[in-house]
């Protein structure tokens, strides 16, 4: 089972959203042991960057519909979040 962190890289890697647009995955609570555990979220992308997100959220869903959470602290309603962004560097 992937970590969260690493499902998370994979898909800001892809997308490439730009500076300061984070990407946020957000644990769900499971009615069964085979339902997704999570659940994904972006800021504002331009039309490209929207349809390389969607893709890939979607290839990942299929894929890993279970991440392992154990590194994530639990921060708000006994949920889980991670957020990763991309800074621009000068």
């Amino acid at each position: 089972m992937r970590s969260a962190q690493n499902l998370l890289e994979e898909l800001v890697t892809h997308v490439q959203p730009p500076s300061g647009c984070a990407i946020v995955l957000t644990e769900l609570r499971q009615d069964s042991p085979a339902a997704r555990n999570w659940t994904a979220a972006a800021g504002m992308l331009d039309g490209d960057r929207t349809r390389r997100y969607q893709q890939k959220l979607s290839e990942l869903l299929r894929s890993d519909p279970q991440i392992d959470w154990g590194d994530v602290p639990i921060l708000v309603a006994d949920r889980r979040k991670i957020a990763h962004w991309i800074h621009q560097v000068e």
